[in-house]
């Protein structure tokens, strides 16, 4: 039991550049669920897939991106990750 199967390489990547990006948050991917999880500060969040869960998290996120290992505020709320 454990670990990451190699059939969700991908998703384990998406997953891990979300959480890179946003520090304040921790993202994972269920494998037994096929979702993406954040733990925020008031619970978790879950979408089917990395772009349902950016939707859910976007009130949390919007204006907070990591540059340089620190989180900082972005003007106009500019805080959108790249999907690998």
């Amino acid at each position: 039991m454990g670990g990451h199967r190699a059939e969700y390489a991908r998703e384990h990547a998406q997953a891990a550049a979300l959480q890179r990006q946003y520090r304040h948050l921790i993202v994972y991917y269920g494998e037994a669920t096929q979702s993406f999880w954040a733990i925020t500060s008031t619970g978790l969040v879950e979408g089917r897939d990395i772009d349902a869960l950016l939707l859910a998290l976007w009130p949390r996120i919007q204006g907070s991106v990591v540059r340089g290992g620190f989180q900082r505020q972005v003007a106009g709320g500019a805080g959108v990750v790249a999907a690998a």
